[in-house]
């Protein structure tokens, strides 16, 4: 882990929407499984992800960012909710709403 210790893993449920669901099904995440095809070409996944300190899989969360609107982090609850406000505070600092 980067600039912390693990202190245990969590899995991730992901939804991918289907205009980035086909780099999902492209291959080469190792730490993916659990594929579902879902409605409208929709992909939902498991990440399997080390946590820091924090309780927080910070080593993936960046890989989940990376895909914007584009995916959804259904479970477990406290990564959603951590998820959702990272992307609540970004909206408020490109509103410039500091």
């Amino acid at each position: 882990m980067v600039g912390s210790e693990s202190v245990g893993s969590v899995p991730l449920r992901l939804r991918f929407r289907a205009d980035a669901a086909y780099r999902i099904k492209e291959g080469g995440y190792a730490h993916l499984s659990d594929l579902t095809e879902g409605p409208g070409g929709s992909l939902e996944v498991t990440a399997h992800a080390p946590l820091d300190g924090s309780g927080l899989p910070r080593e993936v969360l960046p890989w989940v960012y990376s895909f914007g609107p584009r995916v959804e982090v259904l479970s477990p609850p406290h990564i959603r909710e951590h998820w959702l406000a990272e992307l609540r505070e970004a909206v408020r600092v490109g509103e410039g709403e500091e």
